[in-house]
């Protein structure tokens, strides 16, 4: 039996026994030989960052892989929307989480408003946070500010991570 200290150094570890044993196999083995048995999901984003680290192919059987779950696809379009206020797909995908109460409509309206005036969707949630752009009542105004002023408390923190140096993540998530 052998006791790690954490979650990584035990995905790293069985990733690099995986690619071991494959390579001393001269052939005989396939990666798709090897099984890891998690106890819970969320331990798969370690083992999934190990085996992709080592060019190791793998497929997530039982679960979703980390990157696929919604809660972290809505973290990353939310910091892709903080990074890019133009990736009109992220700015979709989050405008109403949680929900806020922007209807079909209010965003329908919203979006008419962005092709009109040929810019980003998130720029028009600023204009309408502000009074102007697409016609919204005060209390639909107020629901798209609480989504503006979640994008610009993000974009600081960006900006922080940038200052630092420390922009790794953000290369990352925005594809910079």
């Amino acid at each position: 039996m052998l006791k790690f200290d954490d979650g990584a150094s035990e995905a790293s570890f069985i990733a690099g026994e995986i690619a071991r044993l494959f390579r001393a196999s001269q052939g005989l083995f396939d990666y798709s030989d090897f099984s890891v048995l998690l106890r819970t999901n969320s331990m798969s984003r370690g083992f999934e960052e190990a085996l992709s680290q080592r060019g190791i192919k793998y497929r997530v059987v039982g679960g979703l892989r980390f990157f696929d779950r919604a809660d972290i696809k809505n973290c990353i379009a939310y910091l892709r929307v903080a990074a890019n206020a133009h990736d009109a797909a992220s700015c979709d995908r989050v405008i109403n989480l949680p929900p806020r109460g922007i209807g079909d409509v209010t965003l329908e309206a919203m979006r008419r408003a962005a092709r009109e005036r040929r810019c980003a969707l998130y720029e028009v949630a600023k204009m309408c946070a502000n009074g102007g752009a697409a016609a919204l009542t005060v209390k639909r105004a107020g629901e798209v500010k609480s989504f503006v002023d979640t994008i610009e408390m993000l974009q600081r923190m960006v900006a922080e991570v940038r200052k630092r140096k420390n922009g790794l993540i953000i290369k990352l998530i925005c594809g910079e």
